[in-house]
């Protein structure tokens, strides 16, 4: 059987298509900056507006959801000039190993590994 072309695609087909141009696009520190622009890109490829609404409710939906989507939405996030992340050691960390002896540090959940979990190490504790 035939699908029309306007009739819109499955879940799987329309994420995949989203992942291909998200692949595709620069970092950008701000993870709606990544995703809003796709809506743009489906109305120049003829999708309707409505379709188009639609599909990025599944997209924003899904992209924080699947392992494919979140791995490949934060590396672009990571990977740019701009960090929306704090890059110094949050007082909460400060705190916590202020006065400690030298020893071995077990990070928990202390926010971004990068920063959070290396700045005891880098200040020997």
């Amino acid at each position: 059987m035939l699908r029309s072309l306007r009739q819109p695609g499955t879940d799987d087909a329309i994420f995949n298509d989203f992942l291909k141009w998200l692949g595709g696009q620069p970092p950008n520190s701000r993870p709606m900056d990544l995703i809003r622009p796709y809506r743009e890109e489906m109305l120049r490829k003829g999708v309707p507006p409505g379709e188009a609404d639609r599909r990025m409710d599944l997209i924003s939906n899904l992209v924080f959801r699947r392992p494919e989507g979140v791995k490949l939405l934060w590396n672009k996030v990571y990977a740019a000039k701009n960090p929306i992340f704090v890059e110094t050691p949050t007082a909460l960390l400060v705190s916590a190993i202020e006065g400690r002896r030298q020893g071995k540090a077990l990070d928990v959940g202390m926010g971004k590994g990068e920063t959070q979990s290396s700045w005891p190490w880098q200040v020997g504790t």
